[in-house]
């Protein structure tokens, strides 16, 4: 790993497993095609998908 990223190796290593945990969430909701679109406050889309992911991310930061 290049240097400059040595200070940072625990930050990495915790976005990187909640970035994989994540991706294992919307696949499964990919494959089964069962992810609902809902419509945010501010009129964007938010899927089912996304809400895992969101919770999946920030459970697996807190743990780090």
């Amino acid at each position: 790993m290049n240097s400059q990223y040595q200070p940072y190796q625990d930050e990495l290593a915790a976005a990187t497993a909640a970035v994989r945990a994540a991706g294992h969430i919307v696949r499964r909701f990919y494959d089964d095609a069962t992810a609902a679109t809902y419509e945010k406050g501010d009129g964007s889309p938010v899927t089912d998908a996304d809400l895992a992911a969101d919770a999946i991310i920030r459970e697996v930061l807190v743990r780090h």
